[in-house]
């Protein structure tokens, strides 16, 4: 249903999170524009996600719409029905993504 998952690596125990987006997306370019789930601003998640972004060469202030969805179930939830284009996730969510 998605996309190979994109690994990245982190800092201290976020390592384990990976950039997981939907099929439609081919490349970064293609995120452009699109929406990017996180669960809190300034947690984790978002620091990951924008370093991630950033090693894509994407801007997640200019090029994306970094969006709060809370618990790591709601993130999955919004990228299975496309409310978001990608998220990041843990690397036990990342298994499902793969199936």
């Amino acid at each position: 249903m998605f996309s190979s998952s994109y690994f990245s690596g982190g800092f201290s125990r976020y390592a384990s999170m990976v950039f997981v987006a939907r099929p439609d997306v081919k490349s970064a370019q293609d995120l452009k524009g699109k929406i990017v789930g996180i669960q809190r601003p300034g947690d984790a998640y978002e620091k990951s996600a924008r370093f991630a972004l950033r090693h894509l060469g994407l801007d997640a202030d200019k090029d994306v719409q970094l969006l709060a969805l809370g618990t790591n179930e709601v993130m999955w939830s919004a990228l299975q029905t496309g409310r978001v284009s990608a998220t990041r996730a843990v690397t036990s969510t990342s298994f499902m993504a793969a199936r």
